[in-house]
């Protein structure tokens, strides 16, 4: 929800709507290494 700009609010209120578990309240910790590893896939495909 964070990459399409809306925040963690509306993460919530989503996730609430659709039945789901709330979002985690850390991402900050799962973020590093999804974006590592999405730089590492795409400077290696050019």
């Amino acid at each position: 929800m964070r990459c399409i700009g809306i925040g963690k609010s509306a993460a919530q209120t989503f996730c609430a709507l659709m039945n789901l578990p709330p979002p985690p309240a850390k991402f900050e910790r799962l973020y590093t290494p999804i974006f590592n590893a999405l730089e590492t896939a795409s400077s290696r495909s050019m």
